[in-house]
């Protein structure tokens, strides 16, 4: 599990530099102190992100100026549509990254799937935080 602070007008930028599973790979996260929104989803405490090589943008909304909000992630799978978390091997490293202005912290994600034997490659994701500028 990986949490991070952020601070009004920062974003999270995240996206998949590799995938080395056949099974889909998510991402959760979530927030007690505001919203979560990305792209046209209506903005909720919690959301699922799916694994991409495109850079997905989650912005917070409706802080009600309660700065830094804490954003928790945490990796895991889907399987027949279903979405499983917690179980088996499952796990995260993370690796930290230099960060400089705009971003106020980058962070790689070795992601362990829980199939099988731990295998922290099955997802690596790098989220970026910052004021995207």
């Amino acid at each position: 599990m990986y949490s991070v602070e952020l601070y009004q007008d920062e974003l999270i930028e995240l996206y998949a530099e590799s995938l080395a599973s056949d099974i889909e790979q998510i991402l959760y996260m979530h927030t007690d102190d505001a919203l979560l929104s990305v792209g046209d989803i209506e903005p909720q405490s919690a959301l699922v992100v799916e694994a991409s090589r495109d850079i997905t943008t989650i912005q917070v909304v409706h802080a009600r100026d309660n700065f830094p909000v804490k954003v928790t992630m945490w990796n895991g799978w889907r399987i027949d549509q279903t979405e499983h978390a917690w179980i088996g091997n499952s796990g995260m490293v993370i690796e930290e990254l230099a960060a400089s202005d705009p971003v106020a912290s980058q962070v790689r994600l070795w992601c362990s799937d829980g199939l099988g034997v731990a295998e922290f490659a099955n997802l690596v994701a790098v989220v970026t935080v910052g004021t995207g500028n």
